[in-house]
């Protein structure tokens, strides 16, 4: 079975009308197979309503959040990797997580208004509704964040506050004998 060339196209092109009186010439050939011409005492039809609405802003902490993630993709990690999607995903997540909390607790401003207590009184609240595994997920993600926020606008990182509550990862694996040096209970 043989193809056509490339150049021929699937659909032969209707005969392009002369130009008359009534109807002006068309600008190509591809326009008789679209929609009819407007007849000149038809006015242009206003756009919808919604087109002319006004844009919402993003908020001081999405411009915040953006200009993070664009400085991550911008940047290596410490072994010289470019941060996979999934990574920037989970940092953007945490800082998403921080800025609805601070929404809801109507607080002003950007991150820039977070300290060392603040931050205690988010992780409690990450605590009541998710599993210690994930607030110390979001402990960690948010550390990057503190970091760059240190470095591009100042702000002393909430992070060596020694008032900073700090959620470890619950440990698994065999029980251990407390205050013993051996490794597990059967040992």
């Amino acid at each position: 079975m043989s193809r056509p060339p490339a150049t021929a196209s699937a659909r032969p092109l209707a005969a392009v009308p002369e130009p008359t009186p009534d109807r002006p010439p068309l600008r190509s050939a591809l326009r008789a197979h679209g929609q009819p011409r407007r007849a000149a005492s038809q006015p242009d039809r206003d756009p919808p309503a919604a087109c002319w609405a006004p844009v919402a802003q993003p908020s001081p902490r999405q411009l915040m959040t953006d200009e993070f993630v664009l400085f991550l993709r911008s940047h290596t990690n410490r072994h010289g990797i470019h941060y996979s999607d999934g990574t920037l995903h989970a940092y953007r997540a945490a800082v998403t997580a921080l800025d609805t909390w601070m929404t809801r607790e109507a607080v002003d401003g950007d991150f820039t208004a977070c300290e060392a207590g603040m931050l205690n009184r988010f992780f409690a609240d990450y605590l009541r509704e998710h599993s210690q595994g994930g607030v110390n997920t979001k402990q960690r993600n948010l550390r990057h964040f503190f970091t760059w926020l240190e470095k591009e606008h100042g702000h002393p990182h909430p992070y060596k506050d020694a008032d900073l509550n700090r959620y470890r990862a619950r440990r698994t694996g065999p029980p251990r004998w407390p205050g013993s040096s051996s490794r597990t209970c059967s040992e």
